[in-house]
């Protein structure tokens, strides 16, 4: 029998009927009772006229409702739209009509925002969940399940090449792209996070990061897959976060680092028991080497794993191991082992890795190029944006967009975005290395760099910067710092200190609101 995504759901709950599956907030459900919430989601939808193929978009924080949907989509082949509540009204309107969807599942919270575009989107039908009452909009999603038949439909699930998500995501410019997920993309990810983690029935997820991004989808994912028990964080909270690892005995949790550095900000961190955490899983941006020795010093040095990875291959394609990790801060400790905590480790095992010149010819080890991915995991392209696809996928590889090189050991080390870098007097800027170089001051907790316009050198390098609690530093004495550390013209010509930087619903820094900002306060 071919493995599928459909046949894993059906194997759990036949395996694993009765075992947890979920908790949401003060909801609990098993695997059986999971499966009953997609079948009567499944009948509902097609009582209302919504086909396989069909797209159904869900605008809410994570919640049980997630995995209604994803159940039904991986069962039954309908297409899964999740939507980021931070974006703006507009964008959200955008990402409606640009999938099509027929049907919208929508946390109470936001129905206000939908009523003031739901003139334009014809026909849509919604479901509103986390309400007692009923809607002033679409109709109540629990009293739908329970109105619904719970059978088990006689639909075969998606085949490899089935589309089963579109995510969207932002870029640099203009509207957000829908990447396709098709059935293959979904379950190799899901795989491999298996393996990498190595993950089964036993564990237990804390999900903090959001499930409209592939990060924490393909976590919860894998979880499930593996039969495990998936916690969800609806929001980001320091304390509940130290709370439900104690209370549930999470065993996996993925973080960015800002969300690490307010952990270890908690005076009161100490009050609780962590031990049952195995594996601490960092995303989304680079973690500097100070905030990770501290991290490794109060959660235990082998647990840490560091991925790097996008939307269109999914977040893992390339590991830092719990092991790497522990033999770069041995007393030890030989320079290369040491430099490894800059890197994001090795290809997992299902990537092939390339590095690329302008031509797009491979560079030797050694030579930073465009980083170029290959492997089950890769999207076939993006949704309706076939002119794009042709330009991010070039005869089998992925173009990420990503500046780096690999070492002679095969190590991976990110330099920065091709948008991102900095070009002074004729020579090239990465504003990761001046981050990173900022960010070994004791008293720096984070740094965004950016170029700013500059008659003399065409850009100048700016620095933001945030401080740790109670540290005091000026910014001259950071640019004086930044002397025989960088190169002339990598030094910051200009640092501001700011109480936080902007960042994204990932927890990754804003870049782009960092630049502007400063651009308004330099003019």
């Amino acid at each position: 029998m071919k493995l599928t995504c459909k046949e894993i759901w059906l194997k759990n709950v036949e395996f694993y009927g009765n075992k947890l599956a979920i908790v949401d907030e003060e909801r609990r459900f098993t695997y059986s009772e999971l499966n009953d919430r997609a079948n009567r989601l499944y009948w509902a939808l097609k009582e209302r006229g919504v086909q396989r193929g069909d797209r159904v978009a869900i605008w809410g924080y994570n919640c049980v409702e997630y995995l209604d949907l994803r159940l039904c989509c991986e069962k039954f082949g309908f297409v899964g739209v999740p939507i980021n509540w931070r974006s703006s009204v507009d964008t959200i309107h955008y990402i409606l009509k640009d999938s099509e969807a027929k049907a919208l599942l929508i946390n109470a919270d936001f129905v206000d925002q939908l009523r003031s575009i739901l003139e334009d989107l014809e026909d849509l039908i919604v479901f509103v969940f986390g309400i007692q009452d009923s809607p002033t909009v679409g109709e109540s999603y629990e009293k739908v399940l329970l109105s619904s038949e719970n059978k088990e439909p006689d639909e075969e699930g998606p085949s490899d090449d089935d589309l089963v998500y579109i995510i969207y995501t932002g870029g640099t410019t203009g509207r957000p792209k829908g990447v396709m997920f098709h059935e293959k993309m979904q379950l190799e990810e899901g795989k491999g996070h298996i393996y990498t983690l190595n993950l089964d029935a036993n564990d237990v997820a804390l999900n903090i990061m959001p499930w409209f991004h592939s990060g924490g989808h393909a976590l919860s994912s894998a979880v499930a897959y593996a039969g495990g028990t998936n916690v969800i964080l609806p929001k980001f909270e320091v304390k509940k976060t130290l709370e439900l690892i104690e209370k549930e005995k999470v065993t996996v949790v993925q973080m960015v680092p800002t969300m690490i550095a307010m952990l270890l900000e908690d005076p009161e961190i100490d009050r609780y028991n962590l031990q049952s955490l195995r594996t601490i899983m960092y995303v989304g941006a680079p973690m500097p080497e100070s905030l990770l020795k501290k991290a490794m010093e109060r959660f235990g040095k082998n647990r840490f794993l560091q991925s790097y990875g996008l939307t269109e291959f999914g977040p893992l394609a390339t590991r830092l191991s719990p092991q790497d990790h522990v033999l770069a801060i041995a007393p030890e400790a030989s320079e290369k082992e040491r430099s490894r905590l800059k890197s994001v480790g090795l290809p997992v095992y299902y990537v092939w890795l390339r590095i690329l010149d302008g031509e797009g010819n491979p560079l030797p080890k050694g030579q930073a190029g465009e980083i170029a991915l290959r492997g089950e995991t890769m999207t076939k392209g993006y949704w309706k944006k076939p002119e794009l696809t042709q330009q991010k996928i070039k005869n089998g590889w992925l173009l990420t967009g990503d500046i780096g090189y690999v070492d002679e050991d095969g190590y991976l080390y990110l330099l920065d975005r091709k948008d991102d870098m900095i070009i002074t007097g004729g020579e090239n800027v990465y504003p990761s290395r001046v981050e990173e170089i900022l960010c070994s001051h004791p008293a720096v907790k984070e740094a965004a760099v950016v170029g700013l316009p500059d008659e003399k050198w065409g850009e100048k390098v700016v620095a933001a910067v945030s401080l740790w609690p109670n540290a005091s530093v000026t910014e001259e004495e950071l640019i004086e710092y930044c002397k025989g550390r960088l190169a002339g013209y990598e030094r910051p010509k200009a640092v501001f200190i700011f109480p936080e930087l902007p960042k994204s619903s990932a927890g990754k820094i804003l870049r782009r609101e960092v630049r502007e900002n400063l651009k308004k306060m330099q003019s």
